[in-house]
Order: structure tokens, then sequence, then C-alpha cells
């Protein structure tokens, strides 16, 4: 690249090279700013020519770079797998810390909690409900070897982008096996068993726990008067 240049069959030809797929056409030459800077800028330039000298150099560090580019998220060494992974750590690797605290398993899922928006429909008169998010719950892991661990939700998964993959997830019908229900069907269907533990207000959507506390009695109180309260307004819009 640095001593050798395009020389034209003839005047036709000039500043014109085969077009890629098909020879029969031709287009215009050109360099781009990374051609140039490797041939013009000097640090660029001594790099090139080091490389030009030492193909096998030059095929060891494009290797190291590409191995970066598709490996620089993935931790350390020990979670690489392969007869070609490299026995060396390198210093851009994310070295993920030992782990010294209780892991959490699919086996420590306490509950499920959605969230969803209930809502008048003025054409069909009645009360619908729309699901917009679920969030598998589970002990805290600052607090899992405790009589009562506190419950936390771990994450929260949009309904609408899950529908699919519930749909596909099948549970079983205890009144007939071979018609068995998808867990989309049994969510949109409301064929579970809850109780409400939080509801949308003016005090920062605070949940019945932080103003009905420790009276296990009192809170599933609380939580039916909010149910019959979205029941009654349903029954009140046909009150005259």
């Amino acid at each position: 690249m640095t001593r050798r240049k395009w020389t034209p069959t003839k005047a036709s030809n000039a500043r014109q090279a085969p077009t890629a797929g098909d020879a029969s056409k031709t287009q215009a030459l050109m360099m781009t700013t990374a051609d140039m800077a490797l041939k013009m800028d000097p640090a660029y330039l001594k790099i090139s020519k080091s490389f030009h000298k030492s193909p096998k150099k030059f095929e060891k560090a494009f290797a190291k770079a590409w191995f970066k580019l598709t490996h620089r998220d993935m931790g350390p060494r020990s979670t690489y797998i392969g007869p070609e992974a490299p026995m060396e750590d390198f210093i851009w690797q994310d070295p993920i810390p030992t782990v010294d605290h209780e892991l959490i398993t699919a086996a420590d899922i306490k509950e499920y909690r959605i969230k969803g928006l209930w809502y008048f429909d003025k054409r069909q008169a009645e009360m619908k409900y729309r699901l917009l998010g679920i969030a598998p719950v589970a002990p805290d892991v600052n607090t899992i070897d405790q009589d009562t661990p506190d419950l936390v939700p771990l994450f929260w998964v949009f309904f609408p982008d899950a529908r699919n993959v519930l749909h596909e997830a099948k549970a079983f019908n205890n009144e007939n096996s071979s018609i068995p229900f998808s867990f989309d069907h049994i969510l949109n269907a409301r064929r579970f068993h809850g109780y409400i533990y939080k509801e949308e207000n003016v005090q920062g959507d605070r949940a019945i726990t932080e103003y009905v506390s420790q009276n296990s009695l009192m809170q599933l109180l609380e939580s039916d008067r909010i149910k019959d309260k979205i029941r009654d307004f349903e029954l009140d819009m046909w009150t005259y």
C-alpha cells in the first residue's frame, strides 16, 4: 500500500476498478479515511510496516482484537467454554466477584405479583381488566436465612411481551386433562387466587402494609374493601 499504485490498462479504465460480484462493471476507486490514516499518519504507518514485515504478528494481533470484540462482556476466563479458549487473563476482562451470599433459584419463588388496570368500557357498559406486568417474588438474599425473610419482586416483565411464551406454557386442567389451560388464559381470565396488596393513590401508591401494619386480618379486610370499591363502581353506574 505504501509503494504500489494502481496502473490503468488503458485511459478509459483510469481510476476505475471491477465491481465486486460483477467483473463486467467498474466503479471509481477510493480510499477511506482509515486507509489514508494507515498510510499518512506516522504512528499508524509504523504499525502498518511492522505488520507488513511480519504477517504472523498481524494475525495474532487481529485474533486478539477480534476475541476482545466478541468476548468483552463474558466475564472472567472461567466462563469460557471450548478447547480454543486462551489460558491467560486479559486486562480488559471484567471479573465476576466471588459469590459470598445465597443464590436465588426457581425453587425460591414464593409468589407472583401482577399489575393491571381496571377501566370502564363505555361501549359495553362493563368493567374490564387489562394486565400490564408480572413479577416473580422471592426472599431477599440479605434476609433469606431468617425465619420470616422479606419478599421482594426480582424483576417486572411487560405482560404483552410475554404472552407468546405464556401461551405455549400449559397448566394441568383438573376437570379435563386432555384440554390443558395456557398460562396466558389463566392470567387473562383471572382464574387464580390472589389478593390486592397495593393500589394507585395520592400517597405515592403506598402498599396496604404501610398504613395497616402488623395486623394480617385487617390487611385482608382492607384488600377486600378495595375490591368491593372496584365492584361497586360498576354497579353504581346502573343506580338511578
